[in-house]
């Protein structure tokens, strides 16, 4: 009888505090179904625990510093540290390390056990998405992390083919397998049955990251323009990050705008269940060029009609009858066009239920063969 294959994911992600941890935990029961033993290695916050444990993923937490500029590097050798105690009594068949928070530390402990025929991975999520110093840090620390580690690797996870031509053009080294993996959805997170479209003011959602990074306040000024221009909507805003206060103080400003800020799962899900078109307004970026559609497969999973721009990453969806893409450049005129096309649609309730039907393409499970069968061609039991 053939043993189950041991994973060990290693990330910074804070679970109970973060909008990514969803992502995270899918992908880890989608290994766990088919049979993985899976343990993640992951910051201790105050939820962790009991969310993972709820999941019924084995984890082992860390330790770490929250504190400007040195998280990242506390995170980091947290990491280490605990994976090192964590060979002692689990020795995983794979390790799949976060990029951002894999060192040249981790790389040496790694290589140190290759005499026990373990794997590793580097999931690279996307480089760097924030302007500005910030942002100018974290690229900069990309840019010298990524040609010292990866080539001990034996895969990298990214995004899509852009993705990967991006790090092939941008360094020169040598590159391992490439796989490819960029995100599912949970289908049964979302109960859009019985969804009603109202023609004259339909509901506008926009949910992610609240940073100006993600084109959030021209969304804002389209609306706005559609308003002006006598076209009801609402907009339904959703998230957490450094806009939260500017978009909580033009909701009470504007009637039209719901700034709902950071919201529980159920929340979430109900709130996309009353909207009628879901937003990705991101700006030609590079982030965004070569990143995953992901929101675009959680709005389609609960029955929407997506508007997002016109970017490679976005295209990979292909032509869905539900899906307007539009210029990024001329985004305010294009989305107030777009809008009044699907409001005076008749088909909208059609468009809704074939979202619902092709978000079954978007499956974990299916987005996670790419890797589960690169794994299988490298791990003999």
């Amino acid at each position: 009888m053939k043993r189950s294959l041991k994973i060990t994911y290693v990330t910074p992600v804070l679970f109970g505090q973060t909008l990514f941890a969803h992502a995270r935990i899918n992908l880890a029961r989608a290994f766990i179904d088919r049979g993985f033993e899976f343990q993640f290695i992951a910051p201790n916050t105050p939820k962790a625990s009991e969310i993972l444990s709820q999941k019924g993923i084995s984890h082992r937490l860390y330790d770490w510093l929250e504190f400007p500029g040195v998280s990242t590097f506390s995170k980091s050798r947290g990491a280490v540290r605990e994976l090192r105690n964590s060979i002692t009594e689990y020795i995983p068949d794979i390790i799949i390390s976060e990029l951002r928070i894999t060192s040249r530390k981790m790389s040496s402990l790694i290589g140190s056990m290759r005499g026990k025929k373990i794997v590793w991975m580097i999931d690279d999520r996307s480089p760097p998405v924030m302007e500005g110093l910030l942002g100018k840090l974290q690229l900069s620390h990309y840019d010298f992390l990524v040609p010292k580690i990866v080539s001990n690797a034996s895969g990298i996870i990214v995004q899509n083919s852009q993705h990967q031509d991006f790090m092939k053009n941008r360094f020169n080294c040598h590159f391992p397998d490439f796989i490819n993996c960029g995100g599912g959805v949970d289908v049964g997170r979302f109960s859009p049955e019985g969804k009603q479209f109202e023609a004259s003011e339909p509901v506008i959602v926009y949910a992610g990251s609240l940073v100006r990074e993600r084109g959030i306040l021209d969304l804002f000024e389209a609306c706005k323009h559609a308003i002006d221009n006598d076209f009801k909507l609402k907009l339904i805003t959703m998230g957490k990050g450094p806009l939260s206060p500017e978009l909580e103080a033009m909701s009470s400003e504007f009637d039209w705008l719901e700034h709902k800020g950071l919201v529980t799962d159920q929340e979430y899900c109900d709130s996309l269940n009353v909207a009628d078109i879901g937003v990705v307004p991101h700006p030609d970026k590079l982030a965004w060029r070569i990143c995953s559609p992901l929101k675009m497969k959680e709005y389609a999973a609960s029955g929407l009609v997506v508007i997002a721009t016109d970017l490679p990453s976005h295209r990979d969806l292909g032509e869905r009858d539900w899906l307007r893409l539009i210029d990024p450049g001329n985004f305010v005129s294009e989305f107030y066009n777009t809008i009044k096309e699907i409001a005076e649609s008749r088909s909208i309730s059609e468009l809704s239920e074939s979202a619902i039907r092709d978000s079954v393409d978007f499956s974990w499970n299916k987005e996670t063969e790419e890797i589960h069968n690169w794994i299988m061609s490298k791990v003999r039991i």
